[in-house]
């Protein structure tokens, strides 16, 4: 496990969750905890977690009290804490609370229900010290709980209480005394020798009776800790080791990893394979119905978005994970191909299609892993399933072109052209148009399927889909608007991509006269206001002649119109080549009506992704670097690329001026396909210094980031807020396949030295040259023939 030397104020995020590699993890009760460092109340080394809301807080700290001196917060102590190890479920801290007084903490977190400490004190100076160490524990609990006391359990000294359903009990080897004042704690009285030391063991474990929590604390406190600490160290020898020439970078780059695995879950009934959350916080995973049905967005299942991206932290050091969590998806799959969009370990279902990135997750893995029979395990599920996206159902006019079915399967439901959510958002049906992202991601993995066919020798299978690829690359260049420099999208049933315009409105009920005869079909859009009254009982009647010259009256019922916040957005199904008036009834005499023409004029982040599927020609990427990437005025923000370029107005900004870090990774990933290395390495360093800054502030990752300033919002530690180190190594051009064999891209873009290490290999990459040390000391210095592949001459022994 590597060795660092952090403080509270370098980049950190210290949750500490019990790890499903390790152990099996409960979905119902899963106890999580954060380290505050000087930041908590009481002030102090402060372990705490809510028990996911079944207690107001518990914590945990230690005391040291000499000379009737009480030293608690970590700006008092001689030396202050530095954080030397760490991995998802264990940290160490090292700290001097008074001069000579040398203290080890180490915590650990064994299963769901438990946490526990090792504390080694040692007198460092020349002479006997005499002082007092003391673990307190602080249980603020809800309705009817019971604070931390001293009790005796079979004799031993421990500290107990209860909150809902729990009872914690708290237990320290070396038999403590117990004390309620100032704070409920156990207490050793030491005296120690020049380098003499003291070791202790602690357990706070939290089941329903507080004789199991007690036992289950004895039982843990005798478990054999240097051979856990050695498991730990295991798994994390498995993972890459990234120095670069900004400590803060390695940092931050790590706990993103640690982080990214702290989100992974352990298999259920309902999905016999690994999985995992979106986040993983202490106010979360607790069920009161036992099922976790409950459980909001955050906990309620794995997406393709999602899997696609956690890929980049599983790999190469977890491909075993990242296999698990795609076969969820596949052994979910119905008989006629369908797979769902949302699968959870609850048993949750979305009932939409799965989002097409279950191709390019295989893919991903496969580039890592070489594993061809996995490829083989994977390949007729992944086929079937991409055919089912060409169904009736999703291409409504039968083009050849599918559409969205649901705002949600984007995973981007900020989406300013269809989001109901905000008042400047336009709220399209998302049904109605046809979208540059997903015919990308649709052509990225028919394209991948071809290589996964022909890596099998079973091309013929896959020979179906070359004339949809083709038509959706055709599809996605029509809507390529070199004025603008960017992909738009377009209507699903003219084929058109219409600015939007407001044709006529009006306050209160009544008509609205237009007489217009549009120069082609046109797709409209009716928006009511009424702020008043949330959901007014309001009928709407359309007089007009649809494209086929037909007369058409269509009356839009009460029951077909959404009202968010006291706007209603209604796109009408059918086109029409003339309207000749509106008669609105029910809206509040405050209220307004206006009909436009449709917009698909918005612009946002997946706009962008046909560059990930290598759809664009090399002139129009060089157009979107310069004039859109590298524009401070549309994405050449000082923090990266926003999800909105250019926000319609000041109230956009605050959700527009956002990045959201899956489309940033599609589209330097793309940007490397094109040969753009050193554009991708500096719009990933722009994101890197506002991430580091915001961690350095918050201890904490955030799901999104402003572009514009140094400022987050979001959800804590969200998978989409974690920077990918995955990302990171493909950029810096180097992608370990096993400790004896790394294929390297190209020369290191970056501005300082980078050093990876992975598995007792060494690669270091500078501007110059690239350099592979094997574990068995040979040594290859590449400066050019790139990309190559570097392996081992010896023969490689089998782990």
């Amino acid at each position: 496990m590597r060795t660092w030397k952090l403080h509270a104020e370098d980049p950190i995020s210290l949750t500490l969750a019990a790890d499903s590699r390790l152990a099996q993890l409960d979905y119902v009760n899963d106890q999580i905890w954060e380290m505050r460092i000087g930041s908590a109340e009481p002030a102090g080394l402060v372990l705490q977690t809510s028990y996911g809301l079944r207690a107001r807080s518990m914590r945990v700290f230690p005391q040291f009290v000499e000379s009737h001196k009480t030293v608690t917060n970590p700006h008092d102590f001689d030396m202050p804490p530095v954080i030397t190890h760490f991995a998802p479920n264990y940290l160490r801290v090292v700290f001097s609370p008074f001069l000579g007084i040398e203290t080890i903490m180490e915590y650990w977190v064994p299963d769901s229900q438990t946490v526990a400490g090792r504390v080694l004190i040692r007198n460092k100076s020349e002479l006997e010290r005499k002082f007092q160490f003391e673990l307190a524990a602080i249980l603020t609990p809800n309705e009817n709980g019971r604070q931390m006391i001293p009790r005796k359990k079979e004799a031993t000294n421990v500290l107990q209480g209860a909150t809902e359903n729990l009872s914690p009990v708290l237990f320290i080897t070396g038999g403590a005394e117990g004390a309620a004042s100032p704070y409920p704690h156990l207490t050793h009285e030491l005296e120690l020798a020049p380098d003499a030391y003291r070791r202790f063991t602690w357990v706070l474990a939290a089941h329903a009776d507080d004789n199991d929590s007690f036992r289950h604390a004895r039982l843990t406190a005798a478990r054999n800790w240097e051979a856990e600490v050695s498991r730990i160290e295991h798994l994390a020898e498995q993972l890459p080791q990234i120095t670069t020439g900004d400590p803060d970078w390695d940092a931050a780059l790590a706990f993103s990893q640690k982080s990214a695995l702290n989100l992974l879950h352990s298999p259920t009934q309902h999905l016999q394979h690994q999985s995992f959350v979106s986040t993983r916080l202490p106010d979360q995973g607790y069920s009161a119905q036992g099922s976790g049905n409950e459980y909001n967005h955050l906990w309620s299942g794995q997406t393709p978005l999602e899997t696609w991206y956690l890929t980049q932290f599983l790999l190469p050091g977890q491909p075993d994970a990242a296999k698990e969590i795609l076969r969820n998806f596949l052994q979910s799959q119905k008989e006629n191909g369908f797979i769902d969009h949302k699968i959870g370990l609850g048993g949750q279902h979305s009932n939409l299609d799965a989002a097409p990135f279950l191709v390019s997750t295989a893919w991903r893995i496969y580039t890592y892993t070489q594993d061809k029979a996995f490829l083989q395990e994977v390949f007729r599920p992944l086929l079937w399933y991409i055919q089912t996206w060409f169904w009736d159902d999703h291409d409504i006019d039968g083009d050849g072109v599918p559409e969205w079915s649901n705002l949600v399967q984007t995973g981007y439901d900020e989406n300013p052209a269809f989001s109901p959510w905000q008042p400047w958002t336009e709220g399209l049906d998302i049904t109605l148009v046809e979208s540059p992202d997903l015919c990308a991601y649709l052509y990225r993995e028919i394209t991948l399927l071809h290589k996964i066919a022909a890596l099998l020798d079973q091309s013929e299978p896959a020979l179906s889909l070359e004339a949809l690829a083709d038509n959706l690359k055709s599809a996605v260049l029509n809507s390529w608007n070199s004025h603008r420099a960017t992909f738009q999208y377009w209507d699903r049933d003219n084929h058109l991509s219409t600015k939007g315009e407001t044709l006529k409105s009006r306050s209160g009920p009544g008509e609205i006269l237009l007489d217009i005869v549009f120069d082609f079909p046109s797709r409209l859009q009716i928006v009511l206001e009424a702020e008043d009254i949330p959901r007014p009982n309001v009928e709407i009647t359309l007089h007009g002649r649809l494209a086929n010259g037909q007369p058409r009256t269509e009356t839009i019922p009460a029951s077909l119109l959404n009202w968010i916040d006291g706007i209603c957005r209604y796109t009408l199904p059918q086109l029409y080549a003339e309207v000749e008036h509106l008669h609105i009834t029910g809206l509040p005499a405050q209220g307004t009506a206006e009909i436009r023409i449709a917009d698909h004029y918005q612009e946002d982040h997946t706009l962008l992704t046909p560059v990930w599927a290598e759809i664009p020609s090399s002139k129009q990427v060089k157009s979107i670097l310069k004039r859109k990437l590298l524009n401070d005025g549309f994405y050449g923000k000082p923090y990266g690329l926003p999800s909105i370029p250019k926000p319609a107005v000041k109230d956009a900004e605050a959700s527009g001026m956002l990045t959201w870090l899956p489309w940033v990774s599609m589209i330097l990933e793309g940007l490397v396909s094109y040969n753009k290395v050193a554009e991708a390495s500096e719009i990933f360093f722009r994101h890197m210094q506002g991430i580091i800054e915001n961690l350095k502030q918050e201890a904490n990752f955030r799901a999104y980031y402003r572009t514009d300033m140094n400022a987050s919002v979001g959800q804590r530690n969200h998978l989409i807020g974690l920077p990918s180190p995955g990302l990171f190594l493909e950029i810096l051009g180097i992608r370990p396949l096993s400790p004896w064999k790394f294929s390297i891209q190209h020369k290191n873009p970056f501005p300082w030295p980078v050093t990876v290490e992975y598995r007792g290999s060494k690669i270091t990459s500078t501007a110059e040259q690239v350099e592979v040390r094997f574990l068995d000391g040979e040594t290859v210095t590449l400066t050019d023939d790139f990309p190559c592949v570097v392996e081992n001459q010896s023969t490689p022994v089998e782990e």
